[in-house]
């Protein structure tokens, strides 16, 4: 039996909503909510777009650069240096990365 209230969508439908998300400060389920979609299927289609994105080019270029870590070794003789990295995520959450 199906939901009179549900909607079809397209994959590119989909796509779209998740790439709304990401920019919204909501939560997945105050985002569903907000949008009249399941939370069951945001989540399913989420996943599935999320892991599939892992195989594709991103379409767009981000600031975002890789850092080394196994750089911050002395090669010679394996002594460990200090660090610590700050990564702002946004929306006030940090994660905080040391080694001393």
């Amino acid at each position: 039996m199906t939901n009179p209230n549900s909607t079809r969508r397209t994959p590119e439908q989909w796509h779209t909503i998740i790439d709304d998300f990401s920019a919204s400060p909501l939560s997945g389920a105050a985002f569903c909510k907000q949008h009249k979609i399941q939370y069951a299927s945001f989540s399913k289609w989420r996943i599935k777009l999320l892991s599939s994105a892992k195989t594709v080019q991103p379409t767009r270029q981000t600031s975002s650069s890789f850092i080394d870590l196994a750089s911050l070794t002395d090669q010679n003789t394996q002594d460990t240096m200090t660090w610590h990295i700050t990564l702002k995520l946004g929306n006030g959450v940090e994660l905080v990365l040391s080694q001393a």
